[in-house]
């Protein structure tokens, strides 16, 4: 297999014969690539290092979990789920955004020249609005863990797993509403 079925297996080896950016065709969503994940986070420059170490692990232990079908944090990894019959694993690697659009940018070339079929991330909306225009040119879906800006919604291979900052504010004045608070000091 492609990528070795222990879950400790996490590296990502040279893929093989990807297409060139510019040149996509269907050879580069086979079977064997579907299963390695870029994952693009600050891991240099970014105030603060300890949080995104903690990000870093926390990717990388999903994909373990995913990939042992272990449900003890995600109970849809479960061995009892619809996902043990897949028969792939996931790999990951992770691609310095140096917390700033042009790193960003420049994560997104390498991973996808690497073979990523997919990328989580970038967290900033920033980053993430320099990137949705290449990953819609090359069918790269991005699913952000942060990017709330609305100017993100609706983009063909753009998700995020966090409401827009339109949603949170219109969930704040309702919750204001709600509450019947009308003065704040």
């Amino acid at each position: 297999p492609y990528l070795g079925s222990s879950p400790k297996n996490l590296s990502v080896s040279e893929p093989p014969d990807r297409c060139s950016r510019l040149r996509m065709s269907e050879r580069c969503f086979t079977a064997p690539d579907l299963h390695k994940i870029g994952v693009l986070m600050p891991l240099t420059d970014n105030g603060d290092p300890q949080h995104w170490k903690a990000m870093a692990c926390a990717a990388l232990l999903a994909v373990a979990h995913f990939n042992a079908r272990d449900g003890s944090v995600v109970p849809a990894f479960s061995q009892h789920s619809g996902l043990s019959s897949l028969a792939f694993n996931l790999s990951a690697r992770l691609y310095d955004t140096a917390y700033t659009p042009t790193g960003a940018v420049e994560a997104f070339r390498v991973a996808q020249d690497a073979g990523s079929a997919g990328l989580v991330g970038p967290y900033r909306s920033a980053s993430s609005i320099s990137l949705y225009p290449r990953g819609d040119f090359l069918n790269l879906p991005l699913v952000s863990y942060g990017s709330t800006s609305v100017v993100l919604s609706n983009k063909p291979a753009f998700s995020r797993t966090v409401p827009t900052d339109e949603d949170s504010a219109a969930v704040v004045v309702s919750a204001i509403g709600g509450f019947g608070w009308g003065k704040f000091n």
